[in-house]
């Protein structure tokens, strides 16, 4: 996984509609200088992303910020109309990619998959099916031997390419 930033962070929990004052920013460890510098930041770019002016974002209370945050613009539940996605229970945004619009479509047109499928259940019989045939059972996981093997034999290669280069 890569790393991010504890800035990153906190725009992530600025998003969710938290304060520099919430138990989950402090939890970051920023001085509070950082904090308050990664806040402003957050709600300038935040509200001119929106639309909405530097001087605006200046005069707007954070009230009105977590209610921009929870309120999508315009919902749909067409997602070939979508412009973003949310998973739920914790809300991730995410853009609807033309390579996932392509995977949609050429699943339907050469593998019989239902067009109406939910994007959810699409994305999980993907990586179901994807994982499943690298040996990979997912719902925990369970690896099978061959797969387990295959590794194990990727690993030594690599560590014995990773000697030969030493020497």
């Amino acid at each position: 996984m890569a790393n991010v930033s504890k800035k990153e962070l906190a725009f992530a929990l600025f998003d969710q509609g938290k304060r520099p004052s919430d138990p989950e920013v402090k939890a970051l460890d920023l001085k509070s200088k950082s904090t308050y510098n990664y806040f402003q930041e957050w709600k300038k770019t935040h509200f001119e992303q929106n639309g909405n002016t530097t001087a605006e974002a200046k005069g707007s209370t954070i009230t009105k910020a977590r209610k921009q945050v929870r309120q999508p613009t315009r919902e749909t539940n067409i997602l070939a109309d979508a412009q973003q996605i949310r998973f739920v229970p914790r809300v991730y945004t995410t853009d609807y990619t033309p390579i996932m619009r392509a995977a949609q479509k050429a699943a339907v047109e050469f593998w019989g998959w239902r067009p109406d499928m939910p994007l959810g259940n699409f994305l999980d019989t993907a990586l179901h099916l994807f994982f499943k045939e690298h040996g990979i059972t997912l719902a925990g996981y369970i690896v099978s031997d061959e797969a387990r093997e295959a590794l194990e034999e990727q690993q030594k290669k690599e560590e014995e390419h990773g000697q030969e280069e030493r020497e």
